[in-house]
């Protein structure tokens, strides 16, 4: 019998959480972390960011929070559970503030939403969810963080 992988397990786990939820273009939701995954690979970031991508709304959106944290645990380990965890935006933290804490306390969790929000901004982004990225990158800037070119140039910082 064939042992799965570790990016099999997460694509497990993702396709579980994902499968009934849509976008706001009415396609299926799991597109967007695999391409999220993908995007993290392209990037040429390690596999523990690629888990970390395919599995960056799964907490947040699931339908049993416990359960998807136990399986998460479970399948992938508590270092993946924990930068699957930090991913949770807290509404009551700025958003500039939750991307710099990414970046002071989870380099795999600030690489994997580096990538989520370079394909959300592909993806036909609002106006304010546009602002809210540029003047977060912008305060990740002015603090040393380092953000990948690809993103910069969606934003027209480079």
């Amino acid at each position: 019998m064939q042992e799965i992988s570790l990016l099999d397990a997460a694509e497990d786990i993702a396709l579980d959480v994902h499968h009934r939820q849509k976008r706001r273009d009415n396609s299926l939701y799991i597109k967007h972390p695999k391409r999220v995954q993908g995007l993290a690979k392209s990037f040429g970031y390690p596999k523990e960011v690629q888990l970390v991508a395919i599995l960056h709304d799964a907490i947040e959106d699931g339908y049993n929070k416990d359960m998807i944290r136990r399986w998460i645990l479970e399948k992938l380990g508590p270092k993946i559970l924990s930068s699957v965890e930090a991913m949770n935006h807290d509404k009551s933290i700025p958003y500039s503030d939750y991307i710099i804490d990414l970046w002071n306390n989870d380099s795999v969790a600030f690489k994997a939403k580096m990538v989520d929000m370079y394909d959300n901004l592909l993806d036909n982004p609002t106006k304010k969810q546009y602002d809210k990225y540029y003047n977060a990158i912008n305060d990740a800037i002015n603090i040393g963080a380092q953000i990948p070119m690809r993103l910069l140039k969606l934003l027209g910082m480079e």
